[in-house]
């Protein structure tokens, strides 16, 4: 039986750690956000991780691209469209330059027959080890 690597465990504790400081940051800048769809407020933010990979030849530094769905509790076309802009002004500052914030549309079964309107924001980050 072979030992699990130990910058395995290293790099998803960083993942982990990177995640709960993006919801903080989302928060702060007033939008409700989460990493897990179940326990979403709307409207709000779900925050996932999209891209993963090393950035620097020392193998401890990770590029994180995460993906911000800022999601409207309701799917008719004024009501959405002011959450999301409300929202999206809260969290631009955030955003990934280099790719533009895309519409979606989400079909959440726990909160909404019909599929909600979204925007997908990037963001980019960069996860070192803790010492």
């Amino acid at each position: 039986m072979t030992e699990p690597l130990p910058e395995v465990v290293k790099v998803d504790d960083r993942i982990a750690e990177a995640a709960e400081a993006l919801v903080e940051l989302v928060k702060t800048a007033g939008v409700a956000c989460s990493t897990d769809g179940d326990q979403l407020a709307l409207p709000g933010g779900w925050l996932v991780l999209t891209e993963l990979g090393p950035t620097r030849l020392d193998g401890e530094t990770f590029e994180t691209v995460w993906t911000l769905y800022l999601i409207a509790s309701d799917s008719s076309t004024g009501t959405a469209l002011r959450q999301l802009g409300d929202m999206f002004g809260k969290v631009r500052h955030l955003a990934d330059e280099s790719t533009p914030a895309e519409p979606v549309v989400l079909q959440l079964a726990n909160y909404s027959a019909t599929p909600l309107p979204s925007i997908a924001v990037n963001i980019r980050t960069e996860t070192r080890p803790t010492t």
